[in-house]
């Protein structure tokens, strides 16, 4: 276990459940000012407006994995300070990532031409997405790769309510694109971590990518 010395502003040990089912947890929040503006409109924010929720975006360590004393440690923190720095570069990527697989959405989740246009419009530009996402937690896990903890972003979407989208980080590249839960499944940051090898993200206007992504159903992946 690691030294108590690491500390990310706002985190505290949390009890959680009751009884033989109480578990301590690791919580707080992030400020993003790299996301302002990501507001998606739903029944309860039809209009649009500049809130200031990327002040006060939840942020846990740890993701599914459950510890019996969780502590931040040295990777965790160094996890956070680079989304800190980074934050506009990984909101670019993970922007250009979701604009990239947005049409084998629209597919996949087929809404008939009256709710495509209310809830999965077509886009002209990743900023196109601002009225239609908003981040709404961000997961620092147990994992790490050269001393940083893999990070992932789980957002709310026009079009899925229920379970929304996620996306699984390390650093500034994009591993998974899928359910909000994939943005705190140890499981997801443990394949790449354990991967013989390693590819980049590869932009849209490759063609052999572009083949690639048509095949894709319900995961969408980026090592």
């Amino acid at each position: 276990m690691e030294d108590k010395k690491y500390h990310i502003p706002t985190v505290t040990l949390i009890k959680e459940g009751e009884g033989e089912h109480a578990f301590l947890s690791l919580e707080g929040v992030i400020e993003l000012v790299s996301w302002k503006g990501f507001e998606r409109k739903s029944e309860y924010n039809a209009t649009y407006r500049e809130n200031e929720y990327y002040k006060r975006i939840a942020l846990s360590i740890g993701g599914d994995e459950v510890l019996e004393s969780p502590v931040v440690t040295k990777e965790h923190l160094a996890a956070y300070e680079y989304v800190l720095t980074h934050q506009e570069k990984i909101k670019d990527n993970i922007i250009n990532a979701l604009y990239t697989v947005y049409p084998s959405l629209q597919e996949e989740y087929c809404y008939d031409e009256e709710d495509t246009k209310e809830l999965m419009p077509a886009v002209d530009n990743p900023e196109s997405f601002k009225r239609l996402i908003e981040l709404s937690s961000v997961h620092i896990l147990n994992v790490n790769k050269d001393g940083v903890a893999y990070i992932g972003f789980s957002f709310m979407c026009t079009w899925d309510d229920e379970h929304g989208f996620g996306v699984m980080t390390h650093k500034d590249r994009i591993i998974e694109i899928g359910g909000a839960d994939t943005a705190f499944l140890t499981w997801i940051a443990k394949k790449d971590l354990n991967a013989e090898t390693e590819t980049n993200y590869k932009p849209a206007h490759e063609e052999h990518y572009q083949k690639q992504m048509k095949k894709t159903k319900s995961w969408w992946q980026f090592w």
